[in-house]
């Protein structure tokens, strides 16, 4: 036996070699997570896109910010608009009542 081809490597490269086998077998666990994650996420883009759709047809039925704009406009059509001048309708028809009233 040659003792030259069965020399024990030192004790420093046993252990780095081991702990590069160890980091190799690492990073190939990352890179699997990793492309796991990458079909996770086009996956839940996929379906984000389809609720998306889904949105714009029940947009098209139900819009609560636009009910509440609709409920406001009604509630302000039912109120007599309020404005600095005075109301002079009731006052111009008395007025012209008299008016009629002295013409006849």
């Amino acid at each position: 036996m040659n003792s030259s081809d069965e020399t024990p490597l030192p004790l420093f490269e046993r252990f780095r070699d081991a702990h590069i086998t160890n980091l190799i077998e690492l990073m190939d666990d990352v890179m699997t997570s990793m492309g796991d994650l990458d079909r996770s996420l086009e996956t839940a883009v996929a379906i984000s896109k389809e609720f998306t759709y889904l949105q714009s047809i029940w947009g098209a039925f139900y819009d609560p910010t636009r009910m509440e704009q609709e409920i406001e406009k009604a509630e302000e059509q039912q109120q007599p608009a309020q404005s600095d001048q005075p109301d002079t309708s009731t006052t111009s028809f008395q007025f012209e009542g008299r008016m009629s009233d002295i013409k006849s």
